[in-house]
This record gives structure tokens, C-alpha cells and sequence, in this order.
């Protein structure tokens, strides 16, 4: 059985047939962005799109985010086979509120949503913030005697290993639509 990341674009087009059909031969993944590009989004294409879905339990293998398997990717620079081994594990099914007209997400779901963009936007606004003062870190390694230039990078390394923004797309746990 083959697998496949949907994406919203090929989502929003494919029919529902097409969907189920993929389903009957593949594993269908859908990663945290589009879940919740999917919830976030206009409610007339969220209808649309959680209509698609297979009817069943677990009717796609959700994924939280594709950053593992491009890291894999870059540190192995091999292909990542195994995606389904960082899937979400997980039995579900999708509210069927959610293709209906009119559906609105609950309270908590919503409050959810919004905290996930406010996380976002900080994160968005710190990496702006660490990229340019990269332009002025990196300037060090450029300038200046051999020794400075070490000194210079090694502070540098010790400043960019530091994780300090990151954020979880996992909102599973959270919220019940």
C-alpha cells in the first residue's frame, strides 16, 4: 500500500470518489498545517473538504507537521519510507458537523485556533527578529583578525543552538469539534 500526503489545493479539487478511491489503495496523510488551514479556513471550503473525507474511522493518518521527514531527508539524504511511523497515533473520526452547512466549531475550538495564530505570529515575528540579527552576527566571521573570527563563530554556534521558538501543531489533545 502506497502513501499519500494530500495537499488543500488537490484536496479542494478532487472528488469525493476520487478521494475514497485513493483511500481504498493508499494511506492518506494529512499533516497539522492543512488540518488546520482546514478548521481556520472559510466555512463553505471547510465544508467542502471535510466532505471528501472517507466515512469511516480513521479515515486519513494524520501527521503533525512534515519538518521530521525533511529533516530525515537532509541528515540521511535518503528518502523518508517510513512516514507512517511519524504519524499521529490516534483513533478518530472526523465530526460529520463539519461537512454540513451552517456548522459552526465550538467555542474551545475556536479558542484554540486563535491562541495557535497568536503562537504563530510570535513565532513569525522572532524569526524576522533572528534573521536579521544574523546579518549582523555573521558579519563578525567576516571581519577581523583569525582569532576574532573563531570567537566570533563559536558565540554565534552557541546562540543559534538555543531552541527557544517553537510550537505544536498537535491541537488533537485540545479540542473536540
Amino acid at each position: 500500500m502506497g502513501i499519500i500526503v494530500l495537499d488543500k489545493c488537490y484536496l479542494q479539487s478532487a472528488s469525493w470518489q476520487k478521494i475514497c478511491d485513493l483511500a481504498e489503495q493508499h494511506d492518506l496523510i494529512v499533516s497539522g498545517n492543512l488540518f488546520y488551514e482546514l478548521l481556520d479556513g472559510d466555512p463553505d471550503d471547510r465544508r467542502r473538504s471535510f466532505a471528501k473525507f472517507p466515512r469511516r474511522e480513521n479515515p486519513v493518518s494524520l501527521i503533525e507537521s512534515l519538518l521530521p521527514l525533511l529533516k530525515h531527508e537532509e541528515e540521511t539524504h535518503t528518502p523518508a519510507y517510513n512516514i507512517l511511523k511519524y504519524t499521529i497515533d490516534v483513533s478518530f473520526s472526523f465530526n460529520p458537523n463539519l461537512k454540513e452547512s451552517g456548522y459552526e466549531l465550538p467555542k474551545n475550538a475556536l479558542e484554540t485556533l486563535a491562541d495557535n495564530k497568536r503562537h504563530a505570529r510570535l513565532a513569525v515575528k522572532s524569526y524576522v527578529k533572528r534573521t536579521n540579527a544574523y546579518v549582523d552576527m555573521f558579519h563578525r566571521v567576516t571581519t577581523g583578525s583569525d582569532k576574532e573570527r573563531k570567537t566570533a563563530l563559536a558565540e554565534i554556534e552557541k546562540e543559534i543552538a538555543i531552541p527557544k521558538n517553537t510550537i505544536s501543531l498537535s491541537l488533537l489533545s485540545k479540542i473536540t469539534l
